[in-house]
């Protein structure tokens, strides 16, 4: 067996995994940033403060790094997601 033969199924499941990934992550950042961004524009002022707190934190970070981040911070906290 070669050494392509022997990895690429186990490429696939990583393939596999980051599609589930962005089927999750995908529609939730939408919906999350149009709530974000009606809280700022039409929210009070506590509402203004919040959102842009969670979109000045999260700006930088790519999608993938923060649910990588969120998924072993959890495990570090004692609660554990499963990995599909």
């Amino acid at each position: 067996m070669s050494f392509w033969e022997s990895f690429l199924p186990v490429l696939f499941n990583g393939v596999l995994t980051t599609l589930k990934m962005l089927a999750i992550a995908i529609p939730g950042s939408i919906t999350l940033g149009i709530l974000l961004g009606v809280a700022r524009v039409y929210g009070g002022r506590i509402a203004f403060l919040l959102s842009t707190a969670v979109v000045v934190t999260f700006r930088r970070f790519p999608l993938l790094v923060t649910l990588l981040i969120l998924f072993f911070g959890l495990a570090d906290l004692r609660i554990f997601l499963p990995p599909f």
